[in-house]
């Protein structure tokens, strides 16, 4: 049998690293692996349609799936602690979500996943309503048309700010996203012990978040629906050779 060229996008995890090293193989699959540098890009080429295979922001794909069935979902997940990864002023006197009450959250995107988290954290967890602070998108959301609650309250003044910058500067109170900026003059994270309380979240709840979703095109799984076991296949050596 000939194997399947297939073209994958992803960045790197402790389960992608076997493929992306190109240490794991599984019969039948020839993949041509593109690791892009962040999870926007590799979301948006996904869409675009270049690679048969790839990672994708979760919320890009559940939304994406409302109205198209172009991406079939694998069982192939990222994970982050994304609770710890809010950050403010060092001499604010905020300590930790629930300290965020009528403030001013800065976010890269509204519908980003790690904001829909920081969302859910923010009003389940530690009882301050979303629509008791202000929004301020860094950008618009990567799908044109998402819909923006009239309940909550928007700033776009600081649409193209940096937000290191954002929340340095005093334009926003805090930064919320899935991962530490590699610099943050000035900043700190919000809560004084961000991973004491991240820890603590996971037991009390059980929950790690699931950042993004590995994804195949459907017109390709329909030709050839062996795909999804082998490409489960793969990723789970791909794990093992990472944890090695």
């Amino acid at each position: 049998m000939t194997a399947a060229r297939l073209r994958i996008g992803t960045n790197q995890y402790l389960h992608t690293l076997g493929v992306i090293a190109g240490a794991v193989k599984v019969a039948g699959i020839e993949p041509e692996v593109t690791v892009t540098a962040t999870i926007d890009e590799c979301t948006l080429r996904m869409l675009k349609g270049d690679f048969d295979v790839g990672e994708m922001s979760l919320a890009t794909f559940i939304k994406v799936r409302e109205s198209r069935a172009d991406f079939i979902g694998l069982p192939v997940f990222s994970k982050k602690l994304v609770s710890q990864y809010a950050f403010c002023r060092a001499d604010d006197t905020l300590d930790g979500h629930a300290s965020l009450l009528g403030r001013r959250i800065a976010v890269p995107q509204f519908w980003v996943t790690a904001a829909i988290w920081h969302r859910w954290y923010l009003s389940d967890v530690c009882g301050v309503a979303a629509d008791a602070v202000t929004w301020c998108p860094l950008a618009k959301d990567r799908i044109e048309g998402m819909p923006y609650p009239e309940r909550f309250r928007f700033d776009w003044s600081l649409e193209g700010e940096k937000p290191v910058a954002a929340v340095a500067g005093g334009k926003a109170d805090c930064f919320v996203f899935a991962r530490r900026p590699e610099k943050i003059p000035g900043l700190r994270y919000l809560a004084h012990k961000p991973v004491e309380t991240t820890l603590d979240l996971v037991r009390r709840t059980g929950i790690v978040p699931v950042t993004h979703v590995t994804a195949i095109r459907a017109d390709r799984f329909e030709r050839e629906p062996w795909l999804a076991e082998a490409l489960l296949d793969l990723f789970s050596q791909s794990l093992a050779w990472g944890a090695e």
